[in-house]
């Protein structure tokens, strides 16, 4: 297929002056339809999202946001935390610091620790209130995979893990933390006679999600998805013991 220069559309003018600056060649007719939008893909930069550039910033130009949004997509987590993690990388989450710019009434300062900052890093990891569910997180992953020794931002924000084979379930349990630590923040903020404890709720989050794949995945599937060192569950006498 050959773009036709007799077709008088101002779309494929622009379209051939395009291909043209990019030298792209256009003396061929081409099998493909899609051949010269391919062309103009590896020609052209793609655009990042504002998220994506702040990620840079503090992480490095390293990050391979097609492998993230993939990653993120194909996860363990339910519906609810694949919405709450696309939210999170996005950095859409209305914490005070971000709700304070556009004029709302709440203060910017953190609701937990009285920080006078209340960022997306502080509210989901920084904040000192959350250091012991934290804590109690790395404690799984080293037990999951002894090689994980310390969690990086890198770990916690975006999720990135080295280690193949327990890669996924290492996110998993990123994402849930990070979730506990907004329910909690959102429970003091709104709801002050419902308080949560971030680390409470992350041990019930875990446990209602097994307990749930325990009633419709067969044990052999159960173990090899739940089961990896025997950290959140494990099978004795042909049953289920779910440990968390």
């Amino acid at each position: 297929m050959k773009p036709n220069c007799d077709i008088p559309s101002p779309f494929y003018s622009h379209l051939l002056r395009v291909l043209k600056e990019f030298s792209v060649d256009l003396s061929q007719p081409q099998p493909s339809k899609f051949y010269y939008t391919r062309r103009l893909q590896n020609c052209v930069s793609p655009i990042q999202t504002r998220s994506e550039v702040h990620w840079n910033r503090r992480f490095g130009p390293g990050v391979i946001w097609k492998d993230i949004w993939k990653e993120i997509a194909r996860s363990k987590n339910d519906p609810v935390l694949r919405d709450f993690d696309w939210r999170t990388v996005h950095r859409i989450l209305p914490v005070n610091s971000r709700m304070h710019q556009w004029n709302s009434r709440l203060p910017s300062r953190c609701v937990r620790c009285g920080a006078q900052v209340d960022t997306l890093e502080h509210v989901l990891v920084d904040c000192s209130k959350i250091k012991d569910m934290w804590m109690f997180i790395l404690n799984l992953c080293h037990r999951i995979d002894p090689s994980v020794i310390g969690l990086s931002e890198k770990n916690l924000f975006l999720g990135c893990f080295s280690q193949r084979g327990t890669k996924d379930f290492l996110r998993y349990l990123m994402c849930v933390g990070k979730f506990s630590a907004w329910k909690e923040r959102v429970s003091l903020q709104f709801k002050k006679d419902q308080k949560i404890n971030c680390q409470i709720y992350f041990k019930n989050y875990v446990r209602q999600r097994l307990q749930i794949e325990q009633c419709f995945l067969s044990v052999d599937a159960f173990v090899s998805k739940w089961c990896m060192n025997n950290v959140l569950a494990c099978v004795r006498d042909d049953t289920i013991e779910i440990l968390i």
